[in-house]
């Protein structure tokens, strides 16, 4: 279920009761949310395209560890995620289709009309069930916030057997240090949300 986030749109002092029935207002509340929500969920998708993690995940096999969750090679192999996979286009997709304006539910009261409006958007916990680990049960974009394991065992190097193109584990520890954990969706959609209840 994609998360509710309740937005005020218009608040009218002194307004008429007969007013928030007229299609004339419906419309002018519609316009008004449909600009803010329309703005609030191009930035989250300009802001998931420009994120570090993203950006190094579509960087593929040859990626710079521009998220700095690394030491050592990049997510894309860590993770072991197959050469021909765009991992991060699930998201996208998701964003773009359950990031939705319902309609209004509208509350007269003494001396004001209030127009209430509900955005949906996907959650960690409905992302998670499009982005399996490619070799064990939980999900990538959960595990990126909450931490991985296995890096003493990675090896970042051309391997023909490799899911990635680089990128191996093997059975003996070679390294010290540890995969980093980072802020990545959870980030964005409080983000989001901010941006949707501000006043503004």
């Amino acid at each position: 279920m994609a998360r509710r986030i309740q937005i005020v749109s218009i608040k009218l002092a002194g307004a008429f009761r007969s007013l928030a029935r007229s299609r004339a207002f419906k419309r002018a509340a519609k316009k008004m949310a449909s600009k803010k929500f329309e703005r609030a969920k191009k930035n989250l998708i300009n802001r998931f395209d420009s994120h570090p993690v993203t950006k190094e995940i579509e960087g593929g096999e040859s990626a710079s560890n521009v998220s700095g969750t690394l030491s050592y090679g990049n997510l894309f192999t860590f993770i072991g995620f197959h050469q021909e996979d765009n991992p991060v286009e699930v998201i996208r997709t998701a964003i773009r289709e359950k990031t939705r304006l319902l309609s209004p539910r509208t509350r007269v009261q003494t001396n004001r009309i209030l127009v209430n409006y509900t955005v949906t958007v996907p959650t960690v916990e409905e992302l998670a069930g499009i982005t399996p680990m490619p070799w064990e049960g939980k999900s990538w974009i959960k595990a990126i916030e909450s931490g991985i394991s296995g890096f003493g065992y990675y090896m970042y190097k051309r391997w023909e057997s490799s899911r990635s193109g680089h990128g191996l584990q093997i059975d003996r520890k070679i390294r010290g240090g540890r995969y980093k954990p980072i802020k990545y969706y959870s980030e964005l959609i409080r983000n989001f949300k901010k941006e949707i209840v501000s006043r503004k």
